[in-house]
């Protein structure tokens, strides 16, 4: 079963994400460089059901597989766990439009050749529009907002700690930062922020 904080987490990092994009398509943009992540993860040596990551993972689908052609091939078989997964559950949610639309994207992959680059980014992001509906439909997120912690870049070198946990270390700490709270895309407010001044 998917775990709700992970997802939701994973859900609201990727709407800030967004938000930060300076693209007059905001949406579009996180899609472009989602695309780009796979395809690079695509590319690498470490792939296949064989593979060492792969005997490690928590979940099967998370590993790029042999058969992964290109980060659509990724988003669809990953979108069609999901689906799976929420359907088992005891309770689950109506999918029903869901499953249907998912169907419909799977026989215009077959029918898409992955050297038709501009097509199948196009069905990429109707995958990822979809699997966005989807996890939003668990029941397990039954809250209404998250609350983020935001912390200034620390400047410098590696060694410095600003690829680490060290970064949020005391000696290392830089003076303000914020605590907001994401609200859903439905809310009449979507977010409200608290902003540190000073203490703890």
């Amino acid at each position: 079963m998917w775990r709700p904080a992970v997802l939701a987490l994973a859900l609201w990092a990727s709407m800030a994400t967004t938000a930060r994009c300076g693209s007059p398509d905001p949406g579009e943009a996180e899609k472009q460089a989602r695309f780009a992540s796979l395809d690079k993860l695509i590319g690498g040596s470490d792939r296949g059901d064989g593979s060492q990551i792969a005997q490690q993972a928590f979940r099967a689908e998370a590993v790029i597989l042999a058969s992964d052609r290109d980060p659509a091939d990724v988003v669809l078989r990953r979108t069609a766990a999901l689906l799976a997964d929420l359907k088992a559950m005891p309770d689950p949610p109506d999918l029903a439009a869901e499953q249907l639309r998912l169907e419909r994207l799977e026989k215009q992959a077959a029918g898409i050749e992955v050297g038709n680059g501009e097509a199948r980014r196009i069905l990429f992001g109707e995958l990822l529009d979809l699997r966005r509906k989807i996890a939003l439909a668990n029941p397990l997120l039954d809250f209404d907002r998250i609350l983020f912690i935001q912390r200034h870049f620390l400047p410098g070198s590696h060694p410095e700690g600003n690829h680490m946990c060290d970064q949020y270390f005391g000696f290392h700490a830089i003076p303000g930062g914020a605590a907001p709270i994401r609200f859903p895309p439905t809310a009449p407010k979507l977010n409200q922020t608290v902003v540190v001044v000073e203490g703890e």
